[in-house]
C-alpha cells in the first residue's frame, strides 16, 4: 500500500479469474454524519503500465447513532385495561456502530404529564445487553435531562419507564411525544 493506493501483484502463473478482498475505514466526516452516506472505490488491472481494465464499486449506509421507541402498558393487575397505572416504556438505543465515545450523555426531557417511574442503562455483550458496571440507573429524572453514561464503546440501551396520569375514566385518546439525543465530550 502506498498512501491510499493499495496493489497487488499476481505472480506470473495466476490464472483467471482472481479475488482479492480488503477492508477499509470509513472516514470519520462519514461515519459521524446523520444522513446516507455513499463510499466509492475504484480498481484497476495492469499489465506493467499498461491499463487492462478498471471499474467502480460504491457501498451507501446510514449512520445510526440514536433510535427510540414507546409502548404503552394500560392493563391493570387483571390484565384489563385500567385508567390508573398506566406507564409507558421507551427504549432509547444509541451508538448503534459501537464508537469510543468519552464523557457520554443521552439527553431525554419528559414531556409534560409524565413522571418518570425508573431509567437504567444496559450496554452491548454479544447479543444481549448487560447492566453498565458501575450500575447507572435513577428513580427521579435529571434535571438537565441529561443521563449521564461515562465513557462507552458498545451500543447502548437506556430503558426509561414513566407513568401517565391516573384518570377515574378515560375517553379519546392522549399523545405523548419526546425525543432523545446523545452527546459526549469532544
Amino acid at each position: 500500500q502506498t498512501g491510499s493506493v493499495l496493489s497487488y501483484a499476481f505472480p506470473a502463473d495466476s490464472t483467471s479469474p482472481q479475488k482479492i478482498t480488503f477492508s477499509t475505514k470509513i472516514p470519520d466526516a462519514n461515519y459521524e454524519a446523520g444522513t446516507q452516506q455513499t463510499l466509492s472505490n475504484k480498481a484497476r488491472l495492469l499489465d506493467g503500465a499498461t491499463e487492462l481494465a478498471e471499474d467502480t464499486g460504491s457501498v451507501s449506509f446510514t449512520p445510526q447513532w440514536i433510535t427510540k421507541e414507546g409502548k404503552v402498558n394500560y392493563n391493570g393487575s387483571l390484565g384489563v385495561y385500567s385508567p390508573t397505572d398506566r406507564t409507558i416504556t421507551w427504549t432509547i438505543t444509541a451508538n448503534q456502530m459501537g464508537a469510543t465515545l468519552n464523557g457520554t450523555y443521552i439527553t431525554d426531557l419528559l414531556p409534560a404529564g409524565l413522571t418518570l417511574v425508573s431509567a437504567k442503562a444496559q450496554i452491548k455483550s454479544g447479543s444481549d445487553w448487560i447492566d453498565m458496571s458501575p450500575a447507572r440507573e435513577w428513580w427521579s429524572a435529571p434535571a438537565d435531562g441529561n443521563y449521564q453514561l461515562g465513557n462507552i464503546s458498545t451500543p447502548i440501551l437506556l430503558t426509561i419507564v414513566t407513568s401517565v396520569p391516573d384518570a377515574a375514566y378515560a375517553a379519546g385518546i392522549t399523545h405523548y411525544k419526546n425525543s432523545a439525543k446523545i452527546g459526549w465530550t469532544g
